[in-house]
């Protein structure tokens, strides 16, 4: 496995990562069991694969909490947060937070700083641990890019001066945004410090705002294949973007 530090995180990660969504969300929209979700990120994990990552949009952090009881320590881990409205004890589950990220791309409205807190909380009860490695504000829209500085950016600051994240990143919403404007702006003004791109074989462009990115500071950036691209069962292609040496793993 080849190992690498993620930008300015100083988190040694795999070029290759486990992404808990996607079309197949881990084979469960397959038709696979719990067990077998449990089984492969095991696998991954027992081959050198240190990053994970999920949303709560994905229905998936319980079983990526589960799979990784006894191996916490020497993983990071990814998860996001939608922007959209709070849904109360009905927030948190798939369908609400998919609802909510889509209400909250198409009026370009942004919850509160206390609603940001409260999903977060909420995400570290499912994936059963005492801190996130990196919290991304998740498809975020050039209209919501603003009010999210203003709005859920201060309290994930302070989940991460209390130790509960650790770095915070951001997402774009490719299929809104195929250009990357919003992505663009955030490699300029540096607050993130990584983002993911989206990223698939009939879309290349992101490959150029990476590159972009790299003249504003240190590399933060986090490849996926987006929807529509190339999706092997089970994963969703998450890598970190990493120069191509081998590393002593962490």
């Amino acid at each position: 496995m080849i190992y690498d530090q993620l930008g300015r995180t100083g988190l040694q990660v795999s070029a290759i990562g486990i992404g808990a969504g996607g079309p197949s969300r881990l084979g469960l929209a397959n038709g696979h069991s719990c067990d077998t979700v449990l089984k492969l990120i095991r696998f991954g994990i027992d081959r050198g694969v240190n990053v994970i990552d999920s949303a709560a949009s994905y229905g998936t952090e319980d079983l990526v909490g589960a799979a990784i009881k006894g191996s916490r320590a020497k993983l990071m881990l990814s998860t996001k947060a939608a922007l959209g409205p709070y849904f109360w004890s009905w927030d948190g589950s798939r369908t609400a937070s998919k609802l909510s990220a889509r209400l909250g791309e198409e009026t370009g409205f942004v919850s509160s700083g206390q609603a940001m807190e409260k999903r977060v909380h909420a995400s570290l009860r499912r994936l059963n641990t005492d801190y996130i490695d990196i919290l991304h504000l998740h498809t975020v829209t050039p209209s919501q890019y603003t009010s999210a500085l203003e709005r859920a950016l201060p309290a994930l600051v302070r989940l991460k001066e209390s130790g509960k994240v650790r770095w915070i990143g951001i997402t774009e919403a490719f299929p809104r945004d195929t250009t990357h404007q919003m992505l663009t702006r955030a490699a300029v003004e540096g607050v993130f410090d990584c983002m993911m791109i989206g990223l698939n074989c009939l879309n290349q462009s992101g490959a150029r705002t990476g590159r972009r990115s790299f003249q504003h500071g240190p590399p933060r950036i986090i490849d996926r294949e987006a929807d529509g691209g190339i999706n092997p069962d089970g994963a969703n292609g998450l890598r970190a973007e990493v120069p191509r040496k081998p590393a002593t793993p962490p």
